[in-house]
Formats: C-alpha cells, sequence, structure tokens
C-alpha cells in the first residue's frame, strides 16, 4: 500500500507496553487539523448543547487519537472526521452518566437524527442543539463525497441502535458475552463508518461479511485496549450515576473469576495481546490473496494502524490520565477559540470547502454574540482552506491563511492609497508554537519557582519573567538546530524541517522584539539592560561554537559548558564538551579530524567511526575530564544553594529536588543522571 499522509514513527518516539507487538505506528501529516476540528466540535457543543466542564476528548499533547489512528486519511476529510469523532466523545460521556431511561432518550435522538440523514439526504436541525451539529457532520460530508456520506449515516444509525451504550445497565456474566456487544459499541460500526469516508474506500456490499471476520480481532483488540485504559474513568462515571456496576471487559472479568482488579487488567492485556497476534496473521494472508477487492484490503490493512494507534493513544492521553497535560497551542486554543489560533496548514484542494457555511441552521439557536464567535472559529479557519503540509510551508501560499482582521487585500484600494489593513502574527509565529508544544523537562519552570520561593515577587511579574525566558529558550533551540542541521527536537522533527529555514529565522528573531516588549512591562528599568547584555554574550557564545571546525583551543574547553549527549553529536556535527576536550589532548589529532571530515561529507557517523572516536577520547581523558567537571559543578551549586538558604532563613526543597534531578553518578566510567 501506498502511504501518501502520513509518516512513519519510529519505536523511541511512543510507548506501547507491548500490547501491539508487530504492528508500526503511522501520524498524519497533517495532525493539526484534528485540533481544528476537535476544538470546533467542542466549541458548538457549548453554544449549541451544554456547558462542559473538565472535558477531555480525543487530544493529546504528542499523539492525538485520529492522527495515529486514522493516519491515512484524506486531508480534506480529517477535520470533519476529527470533528465526528469528538461528538461520539461527547455524547459518549453524557450517556455514561445517565440512568437507562435517560441513556435512550440521548440515543433515540442522535438516531433519528441520522436514520433522517442516511433516507433523506438532510437533518433537521431545529429540534436540538446536537442535531444542529449532526446536520453539519452530514452537511459537510456530503458536500465532500454525498454516497460515502449517506453509507456513513446508515452505519452510525445502526451503531447508535446497537451500540452507544444500550446496554450499559446490563449484568454481563463472563467475557465471551461481553465482547460482542463491546465490538458493536466501539468498532465495526462507528469506526468503520469514519475509515471508510475518510479515506475514501468502498467495500462491497457482497464483502461486508467476510470484512466483519478479518477485522474482528482488531476490532477487539481494540475494544479491550479502550476498556483497559478507560476503567477508572467509566468506574467514576458509574459512581456519580449511581450505577451498580461498570460495563467494562474489567469488571466483567473480575466478578467473572473473583480477581483483583490489577489481575483483571493483566488477563486484559494478554487478551489484547493474543487478537493483535491473531490479527497480524490475518492480515499477512489477506495481503497474498487475489480474490479480495482492493480496498478490502486496503481497509484490513488500515486497521493495523487503528489498533496501535488506539494504543499509543491510550496510554499517554489526558482522557484517561489526569496526570496528563495537554501543549501549549491545545491549551491556548481550548481557551481563546480556533479563530484566533487558527492552522497554518494548506489543502492542495483549489476548491475550499467549509464547514459552517453548511450549517446555518446552527446559528438560529445561540445568541448574537455565540454566533458571532462561532463564524469567527468556523468561517476564518475552514474557508481560507485549512489542510495539510507535507513540505515546508510557503511563506507566500501561507499569507491566504491568515486571518484578515480589518479591510481586505483589495487592489484598486490600496491603489487609491486606502490605509493597509492590520497584518496579523499567526504566520511568524507558528514556528514558535510549534517548538513551545513540544514535550519539555520542565525544568526551567522548576527553577523559576524556587528561586521566587525566596524572592516572593509578585504573580504578575513572575509570569512575565517565565514568558521572556520561555521565549528565549525556544527561540534559541529554533536556531540551534538550524545551525547545527539537527533534523529532531525533542523527539519531533525540528522547525526548521517542518516550516523551512527561512520563515524558522524569521519566527525565532521575532521573539526577541516578543521579550523586550514583554520587559518593558517591569517596573526595573534595569531588567532590559540585563537582558540586553546576556543577549549579547549568548550570541558572541554561539558564534564560537558554529565558526568553522578547525580544531578548538584548550581555552573552548573552559568556555564551552553545555552538556549533550555525544553519540547524537557526532551525527549531528557538533562540538560537544568530550570532543572538543579529545581535540585538545588526544595524541592523534589528525586522525580525530579525519573521522570528523569523513562525518561532514557523509552526514553522519558510522557505528565503527562512533567506536573509534569514542575510543580515542577515552584514552584522552575526555568522558573523565567532563564527568569530574560536572559534579565539581555539582558541589559548586549545592554550596550557593547552602549559602543563599542562609542568606534567606529558608531550605530551597524545589531547587534542591532539581539538583538532585540533574545528578550525575558513576557508571561503567562515565556519567549518566539519575533516573535515566
Amino acid at each position: 500500500m501506498e502511504y501518501q499522509y502520513s509518516n512513519l514513527l519510529h519505536p523511541s518516539q511512543y510507548e506501547t507496553e507491548g500490547l501491539c507487538d508487530g504492528l508500526p505506528v503511522r501520524k498524519h501529516v497533517a495532525e493539526d487539523l484534528e485540533e481544528i476540528g476537535t476544538y470546533s466540535a467542542q466549541e458548538d457543543w457549548k453554544n449549541l448543547v451544554a456547558p462542559l466542564t473538565n472535558y477531555k476528548g480525543g487530544l493529546s499533547h504528542q499523539h492525538s487519537f485520529m492522527a495515529v489512528s486514522l493516519p491515512e486519511c484524506l486531508p480534506d476529510r480529517f477535520e470533519i472526521v476529527s470533528y465526528a469523532n469528538e461528538f461520539a466523545f461527547l455524547h459518549d460521556d453524557v450517556t455514561d452518566i445517565s440512568n437507562q431511561q435517560e441513556a435512550d432518550i440521548e440515543n433515540d435522538d442522535v438516531l433519528d437524527a441520522f436514520r433522517e440523514g442516511a433516507r433523506n439526504g438532510e437533518i433537521d436541525a431545529q429540534k436540538s442543539g446536537k442535531r444542529q451539529m449532526q446536520a453539519k457532520i452530514l452537511r459537510t460530508m456530503i458536500s465532500i463525497d454525498r454516497p460515502r456520506a449517506l453509507t456513513a449515516m446508515r452505519a452510525w444509525a445502526m451503531f447508535v441502535e446497537q451500540g452507544a451504550g444500550r446496554q450499559h445497565h446490563h449484568r454481563f456474566q463472563t467475557l465471551d458475552e461481553y465482547l460482542p456487544y463491546r465490538s458493536r459499541d466501539v468498532g465495526h460500526l462507528f469506526w468503520h463508518a469514519l475509515a471508510t469516508f475518510g479515506c475514501a474506500i468502498t467495500i462491497p456490499e457482497e464483502e461486508m461479511s467476510i470484512c466483519a471476520e478479518l477485522v474482528l480481532p482488531a476490532v477487539i483488540a481494540a475494544s479491550l485496549t479502550n476498556d483497559l485504559f478507560s476503567y477508572e474513568k467509566e468506574y467514576e462515571a458509574a459512581q456519580t450515576a449511581k450505577l451498580p456496576g461498570v460495563v467494562n471487559a474489567l469488571w466483567v472479568l473480575m466478578n467473572e473469576h473473583n480477581i483483583s482488579l490489577e489481575a483483571a487488567k493483566i488477563k486484559c492485556q494478554t487478551r489484547i495481546k493474543d487478537e493483535v497476534s491473531k490479527y497480524t496473521r490475518i492480515l499477512r494472508d489477506t495481503m497474498a490473496r487475489d480474490d479480495l477487492s482492493s480496498d478490502l484490503k486496503r481497509y484490513v490493512e488500515l486497521m493495523q494502524y487503528s489498533v496501535s494507534g488506539n494504543v499509543v493513544w491510550s496510554l499517554q492521553c489526558p482522557r484517561y490520565h489526569k496526570d496528563m497535560q495537554y501543549n501549549e497551542r491545545q491549551i491556548l486554543r481550548e481557551k481563546h477559540g480556533v479563530a484566533k489560533y487558527p492552522t497554518t496548514y494548506q489543502l492542495d484542494s483549489q476548491k475550499k470547502r467549509t464547514m459552517n457555511s453548511v450549517s446555518s441552521g446552527a446559528d438560529k439557536q445561540t445568541s448574537n454574540a455565540s454566533k458571532k464567535v462561532r463564524t469567527e472559529a468556523h468561517s476564518d479557519l475552514l474557508d481560507e482552506g485549512i489542510g495539510q503540509s507535507i513540505s515546508p510551508i510557503d511563506p507566500a501560499d501561507s499569507l491566504h491563511e491568515i486571518r484578515r482582521e480589518e479591510g481586505s487585500w483589495d487592489a484598486l484600494n490600496l491603489a487609491r492609497g486606502t490605509a493597509l489593513p492590520a497584518l496579523g502574527e499567526e504566520l511568524v509565529l507558528e514556528p514558535y508554537r510549534y517548538v513551545s508544544s513540544l514535550p519539555s523537562k520542565g525544568v526551567r519552570d522548576m527553577l523559576i519557582d524556587g528561586i521566587n520561593l525566596w524572592l516572593g515577587v509578585s504573580p504578575k511579574t513572575s509570569s512575565i519573567i517565565r514568558s521572556v525566558i520561555k521565549m528565549i529558550h525556544n527561540s534559541s533551540i529554533m536556531l540551534d538546530d538550524l545551525q547545527d542541521g539537527s533534523k529532531l527536537r525533542r523527539g519531533s522533527p525540528s522547525a526548521h524541517v517542518v516550516f523551512g529555514e527561512a520563515q524558522t529565522i524569521n519566527s525565532a528573531t521575532f521573539q526577541y522584539v516578543q521579550a523586550i516588549a514583554e520587559l518593558r512591562k517591569l517596573p526595573n528599568p534595569l531588567c532590559l539592560e540585563i537582558f540586553i547584555d546576556e543577549m549579547r554574550s549568548l550570541f558572541v557564545g554561539q558564534g564560537m561554537i558554529i565558526r568553522s571546525p578547525k580544531g578548538p583551543t584548550k581555552a573552548d574547553v573552559k568556555q564551552y559548558t553545555a552538556q549533550k549527549g555525544f553519540c547524537e553529536d557526532l551525527d549531528e556535527g557538533k562540538f560537544s564538551l568530550p570532543l572538543i576536550h579529545a581535540l585538545a589532548h588526544t595524541n592523534r589529532g589528525l586522525q580525530l579530524r579525519g573521522l570528523l571530515r569523513q562525518r561532514r561529507r557523509k552526514g553522519h557517523c558510522t557505528v565503527e567511526q562512533k567506536h573509534l572516536i569514542l575510543t580515542q577520547m577515552r584514552e584522552a581523558g575526555s568522558l573523565e575530564y567532563v564527568l569530574h567537571m560536572l559534579q565539581a559543578l555539582e558541589t559548586e551549586l549545592d554550596c550557593e544553594v547552602g549559602r543563599l538558604e542562609r542568606v534567606f532563613g529558608q531550605v530551597n526543597h524545589e531547587i534542591r529536588l532539581m539538583l538532585t534531578l540533574l545528578k550525575v553518578r558513576l557508571g561503567d566510567g562515565v556519567g549518566s543522571r539519575k533516573g535515566a
């Protein structure tokens, strides 16, 4: 199968806990469209249905549900499919905390709307807020692909009729009794509609039964994965609704075998692995068959990513893990809306479809203020052609994605001397926001909080300082990755790989302007002078690092204090501290420089070359030197923290904890960070 819209993830970029061994993981290139569709659904729900409190849906800080579960969805369908999936999450949360009668009423309303859509090709949106959202889904899907949209409506109607919590109050006695219901509830009805529409697949009617048979192990694996990770959430919902039990495989297993929750989880995990093993064999055999349609074989193949993606998402999503947080961009979109923080992805399609323009019914039931919010949230984003970006974004093309805040780019008005329209900052901020959204260890925030324990500055001042430090740090790593030629940052593509070099440089340097603007808000004018002095040192030091690598002097060793992993740095061509020391102290300098020249020519070091360089580092005592330097710095830091604790008269546990986490210890002759 040809993959057009996704990238294969390296196993180091995700965790599966062995639940889907043998299945690869792919991620959609236009993953940002999932966020737009998801937050649009949440905004519509709040405006049309009910308020949302502590709601967590399909998004995650690193791998959101649709991006890894449906990675080959056509980009022009990805946003509406994500909207529909979020609608299902929202509806599911309502039925989870309802009694049987209330749940049936909710389901019947949704069922009638889907049946109406499948029958008439439209839904009367005036009866309820949910119907308005369903009408938006149907009309948008029909504008893209009418036949598959109607097929999806029929599948969804069957899903709501047979699954969707219809038996959430039934007491299942065994797992074998429970699984057929659970599979209908989560698998081969709702997901089938999303996948076939999203990936433009049409399975012939005569192959539907064999399709269900071929993907059944995958559906069971996905169902049990959902139960394994959603149990705590569903148990709380059952307690809220005062229900006698939980419709979940773990609950069934505990009662069937009279075992603990942990034992039930182990049994569930074992069954998931067994079903995945069955599915991998079926997948291999199916791909070798010549008596099946190409669309059926494609559907069976794509199901592997639904299984693996579900596992990856479930292990790190806020929906199932209360300690998990969204990334900064998601938090901003959740707080301020997608109109203020739109996507910069651009669809290839010349005809730009909208979700908002076909949902006029949704505009009639809310206040003028709500209508204004929804109009901005949908028309500005969707009418502007949100879509994928497989290659770095062309700044000229991306100008079309920016919301026009006032006026328009009308040539006649410009010629007449009309005032120029205001320029938005979305384009220049997007690379910076991308880097800010990547996972971080939070050391800087921990340090700021620790220092503030002593200083006790106001929350407003602390927030400005935190913001400025974040701006400078993230902008510096954007430039550093570009200068080093680093393609990865925190396990994800570097900013210049995604947005191109020019746009990344522009975005990074723009942050220095933003930082100065923030610093001007502080009451002490000396803050700006200190900032300028430190920025001068930052750029001078960076210039020394990136200068032509003819071989650093011993003086460079004292000036270079950055600590980086040397194996990665060898591939990236960075002069890390161990390498600088080795070049200054080795007796085989010509050989070492020759290896580095080979790296520059080929773009990487072979394993054998790395071993040889490491041997020379050890012979020169470079690793021991770095270890002793780190230990000396540790001692110095401990002494300084102790001195400050005496000055302020308060032990600083926050900073002490940070230093403990950063300590190094002896291990096979080299230092390693605790907890690594």
